[in-house]
């Protein structure tokens, strides 16, 4: 294979100024694939040479013909036409196009070649410096990992296909760090070429990034920037995803209106997105305040946008306050792999690849000294990582929540699956709940770095912020019914006993849940007489340490909360 500084001068243009091309492909040029995995490269133009019986395009794939197209040479006075449209294939190959003129099955002129040509997939980032941010040890590049045009160019003509650089600090054609291994594992595991397009610019808010809806394309602005990049590419019409890794330099206040008119924006500029990916940022970056809002103004955006997902970035190390090194960016760059493989290549590693979402947050009795919080997704194993004890600071995970706007006062912090049990000091009648502070270790102005709830994968739980606290469930009795429904004891350790009490003849379900809502168990359903009975049931090790019964009947449903003595 070539190195990618000798294929610079590879291309061919034209034998003379006697041929006219309207479409050639360019040196290095990506083509995006279609659903048969090839793209059709375009090439068209005339000739006043005069004596071709018939022109012919060539198509060679790693330096070996593939397949050859002819068409005759029909004169129109002293100029003959062609239009060809061969394929080539999204694979990790290189394709190289020559068009020929042949005169009297003899004579061949070249009149152009191109070389070095691949297809694949195209995906756009967005946002501020960890969206692009280089590193100098990174200076390796890869045939099958392109893109176009300059980094950060206001200039209209910096639009050459070019290898992707991950160093933006010398004006390259760069995607950053985390994005240029995101290309390569995509090249590695599925076998395809990449094109990224990246028209991040550091330290900037999300409202300087909004469209100019009078000037889309003008190059002084940052969205200009990148939209004149990704229509010259011809590619606007085929990328397939958003990276949108941005934050710091706002804070929560009016940032889901200005995500919403962005994301407007790339719908209309690039409308067959399929997905968007947001960074949940984390604590650091001396930029801005109230980032805690701002990180659940982010985590929100699924619930509002049925395109979005979020990455958490919570928990990576190699992380200086700010920015990762190039070790972190790598692990950037697999937590976003693992998203792009199920969404867009069928993976099937898909467990706990996302981080743990608070899903519900309630006192689990009337005591109102427990705390459960139920993550998804469904079966997450959570972890908490171990307390930070230096020589300069101390911290537990235990003093990182906050009960409305106060510190919480915690005994105990449990992980049980799926499911966080914090055990106050005290009562609590608090109405909200937030995980992780603002920036700062409390009392330091040092950035928070740990420890962190995780998933069995090292994926760190999404911060949360004024997340609502449920007061604790009781029995949904009916003060009209004549029906009784009770657990004892509770909470259970290993064998209890449901007490219903009937007046009429009725049909009885009784059924456990989780707190998400899965069914458990069915403990029994049957046809049942007027009069009182105790219903034995076991506890199996799978079930979850907090769960609700339901007892169905012609009268409707009574609920009632069960825990486990664990």
């Amino acid at each position: 294979m070539r190195s990618w500084l000798a294929c610079i001068f590879c291309f061919v243009a034209l034998v003379s100024d006697a041929q006219v091309f309207t479409e050639l492909p360019r040196h290095l040029q990506f083509f995006a694939r279609d659903s048969e995995d090839s793209a059709e490269v375009p090439i068209s133009g005339m000739t006043i040479t005069p004596g071709y019986d018939t022109f012919y395009v060539e198509v060679l794939r790693n330096g070996v013909l593939r397949k050859r197209y002819a068409q005759p040479a029909v004169y129109d006075g002293t100029s003959a036409s062609f239009s060809f449209r061969p394929k080539i294939y999204a694979e990790l190959a290189e394709y190289s196009i020559l068009i020929y003129g042949k005169a009297n099955l003899i004579a061949n002129d070249l009149l152009a070649r191109c070389d070095s040509l691949v297809a694949g997939d195209v995906y756009l980032i967005a946002g501020q410096s960890n969206a692009v941010l280089s590193r100098g040890d990174v200076t390796w590049r890869n045939e099958y990992c392109r893109t176009f045009g300059l980094y950060n160019s206001q200039y209209a003509r910096d639009t050459n296909w070019a290898l992707s650089a991950a160093d933006t600090n010398l004006f390259n054609p760069a995607v950053g760090v985390w994005a240029l291994n995101l290309q390569k594992k995509i090249a590695d595991a599925y076998k395809v070429p990449t094109c990224f397009i990246n028209g991040a610019i550091g330290g900037k808010t999300i409202e300087l990034m909004l469209r100019n809806d009078a000037t889309p394309t003008k190059l002084t602005t940052i969205y200009g920037m990148m939209l004149h990049r990704v229509l010259k590419s011809g590619l606007a019409n085929h990328a397939k995803a958003m990276f949108w890794y941005q934050g710091e330099s706002n804070h929560g206040g009016g940032y889901h209106t200005s995500f919403s008119t962005l994301r407007d924006s790339w719908k209309t500029d690039y409308p067959n997105l399929k997905k968007i990916y947001v960074f949940q940022i984390r604590p650091g970056c001396n930029v801005n305040r109230d980032h805690a809002q701002l990180r659940e103004v982010q985590r929100s955006f699924p619930k509002y946008f049925d395109d979005v997902r979020t990455i958490s970035t919570v928990g990576i190390p190699h992380h200086d306050g700010c920015h990762f090194s190039t070790k972190g960016y790598e692990i950037v760059a697999e937590r976003v792999f693992n998203d792009v493989a199920r969404d867009f290549y069928g993976s099937v590693d898909t467990v706990s690849i996302d981080g743990p979402n608070v899903a519900r947050a309630f006192f689990t009795s009337t005591s109102r000294t427990e705390i459960a919080l139920v993550f998804s997704p469904l079966g997450s194993q959570l972890e908490v990582t171990p307390d930070i004890d230096t020589d300069t600071l101390k911290a537990s995970m235990k003093e990182y929540f906050f009960l409305d706007e106060s510190q919480a006062q915690l005994l105990s912090l449990t992980a049980k699956a799926d499911t966080l049990f914090l055990t106050l000091k005290a009562p609590s009648f608090a109405k909200q709940i937030t995980y992780l502070p603002d920036k700062y270790y409390l009392g330091t102005l040092y950035y928070y770095e740990g420890p962190w709830i995780v998933n069995e994968r090292g994926v760190g739980a999404f911060a949360f912020w004024h997340f609502p606290l449920e007061a604790p469930a009781t029995v949904a009795l009916k003060s009209e019914s004549r029906e009784q429904f009770a657990v004892y004891p509770n909470p259970v350790s290993a064998e209890a006993v449901f007490n219903i009490t009937l007046t009429s003849d009725d049909e009885i379900t009784i059924e456990l849940y989780d707190l998400l809502g899965r069914k458990v168990t069915t403990i029994m359903e049957s046809s049942l007489a007027a009069g009182s009975y105790k219903i034995p049931f076991f506890i199996e090790p799978s079930f979850p340490r907090m769960m609700i019964a339901h007892m169905r009947s012609s009268e409707g449903v009574r609920s009632l909360q069960v825990v486990l003595a664990r």
